[in-house]
């Protein structure tokens, strides 16, 4: 082999490493944003939501209600109230279906965001937490 194919060769083989260390680099980087941006947002829902429970009387049923509206226009796995001494009042959970994307990329890069959690009061008692993940 001549002294000019063994040069490009290792031009090419040497831009493939750096592109595949790239694209890696910059998989793992959007991964991370997205799990932050992710517990962000049910931080955010956790609290906007004990929030508006704890302006009026919680009760059971304005519990389901309000954690209904708020499963069906976000995309949740779960939420879940429950009351101060961890007996669960209302839990709704999102059936395991097409993510959109291929099983083999979800497995090796799967985006695990920490839930929000907040505490709903009822005046000066607690009626329970909320856990939106």
């Amino acid at each position: 082999m001549s002294m000019y194919r063994q040069l490009w060769l290792a031009i090419i083989v040497s831009m493939l490493l750096a592109l595949t260390g790239s694209l890696f680099a910059s998989l793992l980087s959007a991964r991370a944003y997205l799990e932050q941006q992710l517990s962000q947002k049910n931080a955010d829902n956790a609290s906007a939501l004990a929030l508006s429970l704890s302006q009026q009387n919680p009760d059971a049923v304005t519990v389901e209600l309000a954690v209904a509206a708020l499963f069906d226009s976000g995309h949740y796995d779960s939420i879940r109230v429950h009351d101060p001494n961890g007996k669960l009042i209302i839990e709704r959970v999102a059936p395991t279906g097409n993510m959109g994307a291929p099983e083999w990329f979800v497995k090796r890069l799967p985006i695990d965001a920490d839930p929000g959690e907040a505490q709903i009061t009822s005046g000066w008692k607690q009626f329970g937490t909320v856990t939106a993940r």
